[in-house]
């Protein structure tokens, strides 16, 4: 391998870099309902941690 591969490892996109934008927001809301129903079953309502 040469020393200018080493240097500049081609970038691998994330999931999320993948995503469209509309898809990127689809899946962020997802993540929002699912963290929101775990803070509810610690007894933690989501609505109380905002500003």
């Amino acid at each position: 391998m040469s020393d200018q591969a080493l240097a500049h490892p081609q970038h691998s996109p994330t999931t999320a870099e993948r995503l469209l934008p509309s898809e990127r927001a689809e899946t962020e809301a997802q993540r929002a309902k699912v963290m929101a129903a775990k803070l509810r079953e610690l007894g933690i309502d989501p609505n109380d941690l905002r500003d």
